[in-house]
């Protein structure tokens, strides 16, 4: 008890403040990382979020663009078919079997086109990389029908 003879009241209050702050300092320092994880993982979330918003908006762009070609390719070939008809009605002249036939799956190709672009409105972003593919590839397909059959039938 000798040491605590010559201190003062006064002076261990103090070395038991300053003990205090050293332990304050140190879980605030602790708590720091901590933070500054929240902080980075706040601020990669909201890039997330943004990245997902600006893929959206692509998405909504390519289905835009998607239905403007789809309805380039089918008003092209009503209006062909339209002409095609009309000149037959003037001639009096008739298709071969083989031509109504080919004419018959170009129409159902057309339907089912037109079918598949009413669901682009509702095809969630997840899905619509496997709707796209399938789209383009019907295009094409109908696109090279339409322009074989008129080509032959003209």
């Amino acid at each position: 008890m000798k040491t605590w003879k010559y201190c003062s009241f006064n002076s261990i209050s103090r070395y038991c403040i300053l003990i205090i702050s050293a332990l304050i300092l140190t879980t605030v320092s602790c708590k720091s990382p901590e933070k500054k994880k929240t902080v980075n993982e706040e601020k990669i979330s909201k890039k997330m979020e943004q990245v997902k918003n600006d893929l959206h908006d692509i998405i909504i762009l390519e289905k835009t663009e998607m239905e403007s070609k789809a309805d380039s390719v089918i008003n092209n070939f009503n209006n062909q078919l339209e002409k095609l008809e009309a000149n037959m009605k003037k001639g009096n002249n008739k298709m071969s079997s083989k031509s109504e036939e080919m004419l018959n799956k170009l129409k159902a190709e057309r339907d089912t086109l037109a079918m598949k672009l009413n669901k682009i409105e509702s095809e969630t972003d997840k899905n619509w990389d496997s709707l796209k593919a399938e789209l383009n590839h019907d295009i094409k397909q109908f696109s090279s029908g339409v322009k074989d059959f008129f080509r032959k039938n003209k």
